[in-house]
């Protein structure tokens, strides 16, 4: 008891002296004073070079939902992984993009930072072994007799992957892109984390509530936030780092420049709640700021911030986009364009402007068709994971909604929280509106009647002002070659009446119990693999 009165003793003495420190109030640092580009990192709206195929860009998008979106985000990555090995494909790695806000940025971050647990690739080919002076470099497994499969047994180099390609004469491009790509799953990265099912499972099922709250009693985080500018959501930005995104064995926290050159691009989104204009650099010109979608992207922070996104932690980005309204507080950015002028950027959750994290996709379609047609994606892929429950309101047979542990306790009454979800479900339409096509919209409209009128709003933007250059343009103007797959809870009721029921039920929260785990995994694969004429669909936009 001595020490740790001595160590509360300590911490609040030494608190007046961090206060007069800016770095309690933002940590993102300025560029180069030399002015040179700052360093690129896999975190952009203008992905260089396709992890996949190059004529079909395949984006993933991953909702808000606290660890109900976690954990459902991750369950149905982990099913794009299996559901068609059978034919030698492996749907999630043919991601370029991912696109996630709030809840489901866990899972996003996490999997660009890490490796797969068992890295390999499959390919057709008629040789059945690899050279002797290979065989210290790969292991192969000829049990297929239509397909080899190799995992790498040491980093290899580009001589290796031409030697292989050279010996085992791959049967098409998909079998020579695999091979080109054994090279980068055979790297180990940063982090030294595992993509698994075992891992995977075992850390979204964490309570990170607790966790949380455990880390804001902590005496140094007690005196920080007493004296300081450090706030509940720097609290959950390194109980997430300490959970999920720092290295396995040092314990150093991750940025940007620690995602892994193998996995996608990442774009994690929140929503700016700063007064005043600024300017907008997607447009060029001076916009209001409140309400704007932000992205944790290269061009966002060098462009409207003057700042390096490769040094700024990827923990801290995860919060931002996950900081709900009431409970977190802003998250806050020094803008560095004037540096005599301490001017901020505060952020919250990023379902506010947009909880399905497409907004940021269509974006980057926009980029790839402003190209040269030549060089324009052949197909678009868009996956939507959305976590979105239906809300229920309150029971009309009850003559007094309100909560007596709100009322008396707290105060406050919680309906605040249902029109929050309802105006997310309006806000989840708008954007549905601009990918799905004109039927399925209106079906859509169908199975939401809580948001009736809105296809009426779907020609708004949700994030910019009006302009002749992009309110006509929508995504799903692109025809037979976009290709939208929207994983929602919605399609449970025709498959499993009482799963859908108690998976609706699931609340959004920082934690979930032992059977919401269960539910949210059956969930995953009963949507995944009842649908196989989109599985067929994707599959053929690619080489067999």
């Amino acid at each position: 008891m001595r020490r740790l009165l001595r160590l509360i003793i300590a911490c609040f003495l030494s608190a007046p002296a961090a206060a007069g420190c800016a770095a309690w109030s933002h940590t993102n640092e300025p560029l180069s004073p030399s002015g040179g580009a700052p360093p690129a990192t896999r975190a952009t709206l203008h992905p260089r070079e396709p992890r996949g195929d190059p004529g079909v860009l395949v984006l993933l998008a991953l909702s808000g939902g606290g660890s109900r979106a976690a954990w459902f985000s991750a369950a149905v990555m982990l099913e794009l992984e299996e559901i068609l090995r059978d034919d030698g494909f492996n749907l999630l790695h043919e991601v370029d993009v991912i696109s996630a806000v709030s809840g489901g940025s866990f899972p996003a971050a996490y999997y660009c930072i890490s490796q797969d647990a068992s890295p390999m690739v499959s390919i057709r080919t008629a040789v059945r072994s690899v050279p002797a002076t290979l065989a210290e470099a790969v292991d192969v497994d000829a049990s297929d007799p239509s397909r080899l499969t190799l995992r790498p047994r040491r980093p290899l180099t580009a001589d290796d992957v031409t030697a292989l390609k050279a010996h085992l004469a791959p049967a098409g491009p998909a079998d020579v892109r695999a091979l080109e790509r054994l090279r980068a799953l055979s790297l180990k990265v940063r982090s030294g984390r595992p993509w698994s099912r075992e891992e995977v499972e075992e850390l979204f099922a964490r309570d990170f509530r607790f966790r949380w709250l455990g880390n804001c009693l902590w005496p140094w985080n007690v005196a920080l936030r007493w004296f300081t500018a450090y706030d509940r959501t720097d609290v959950l930005a390194q109980t997430l780092a300490d959970n999920l995104y720092d290295r396995s064995r040092s314990g150093f926290d991750l940025t940007f420049a620690d995602l892994s050159p193998e996995r996608p691009y990442l774009i994690i989104n929140a929503t700016e709640g700063t007064s005043g204009d600024r300017v907008d650099w997607r447009k060029g010109d001076r916009s209001q700021a409140y309400g704007r979608r932000f992205t944790f992207t290269d061009e966002e922070f060098a462009g409207a911030l003057a700042s390096d996104l490769s040094s700024y932690s990827l923990g801290r980005a995860v919060a931002a986009s996950a900081a709900f309204p009431a409970v977190f507080n802003y998250m806050t950015l020094r803008n560095h364009h004037d540096p005599e002028r301490e001017e901020y950027v505060h952020l919250f959750d990023g379902g506010n402007s947009d909880n399905l994290g497409l907004l940021s996709l269509r974006d980057v379609i926009r980029t790839a068709e402003a190209g040269a047609p030549e060089e324009r994606p052949r197909r678009y892929v868009v996956i939507s994971v959305d976590a979105a429950t239906q809300p229920v309101g309150k029971s009309a047979m009850a003559p007094d909604p309100r909560s007596a542990l709100w009322e008396f306790l707290v105060g406050l009454d919680p309906n605040f929280l249902d029109t929050f979800d309802m105006l997310l479900l309006v806000n989840r339409s708008n954007v549905l509106a601009s990918f799905l096509s004109t039927e399925e919209t209106f079906a859509l409209a169908r199975t939401a009647p809580v948001a009736e009128g809105w296809p009426g709003l779907a020609q708004q933007r949700l994030n910019e002002p009006p302009t002749a250059r992009f309110t006509a343009w929508q995504p799903h103007h692109l025809g037979a070659r976009l290709i939208t797959w929207h994983i929602t809870f919605a399609d449970l009721g025709a498959l499993d009446g009482n799963l859908h029921a108690r998976v609706n039920r699931i609340p959004t929260a920082l934690s979930l119990t032992d059977d919401e785990c269960d539910d949210l995994r059956r969930a995953a694969k009963l949507l995944v693999r009842s649908a196989p004429e989109k599985l067929r669909a994707i599959r053929g936009c690619f080489a067999p």
